[in-house]
């Protein structure tokens, strides 16, 4: 008998920013809301997928880079409560983020993670690029950005 639960990925709606926002409350996590926005934006813009049960409990973000190269996609956001993580369910939705960026012809993907933390996706193939930045959220995050070439990976 199997205990493994199931889940529901899907393209966000715009109806469905509220439901994603209430996730982040209590959080301090650095994102700009905006990039949940509109699922039926052009391409160049953010694209996010949700995760669900009964009800969402992470998304993705992805659309073009914020550094400047047209053929880099980069992952804008990714969140998964807390009580759903280490259970290899952020995995399947990040790469879900990276299969939206190679449909969209993107040749590599980037993603900023903690400067404080290692590499949660060297796993997948991701290395440190040498970019940095500091988001201000409830609290100033400092982030190394990472780089993945989709032709490898897919």
């Amino acid at each position: 008998m199997s205990t493994e639960r199931s889940f529901l990925i899907r393209r966000a709606e715009q109806s469905d920013t509220a439901a994603l926002a209430l996730l982040l409350l209590d959080e301090s996590y650095p994102i700009d809301l905006k990039v949940m926005g509109d699922a039926e934006k052009s391409v160049g813009e953010q694209f996010t997928y949700l995760i669900e049960d009964t009800k969402p409990f992470g998304f993705v973000s992805a659309g073009r880079s914020d550094l400047g190269e047209s053929s880099m996609g980069q992952i804008a956001a990714l969140y998964l409560a807390q009580e759903y993580r280490y259970q290899g369910i952020g995995r399947k939705l990040l790469v879900r983020g990276l299969s939206v960026l190679k449909l969209r012809n993107f040749d590599s993907a980037h993603i900023w993670a903690d400067a404080e933390i290692a590499c949660p996706f060297a796993s997948l193939g991701f290395e440190p690029d040498g970019s940095r930045r500091a988001v201000n959220g409830k609290n100033i995050f400092h982030q190394i950005g990472y780089r993945l070439s989709l032709g490898a990976y897919f």
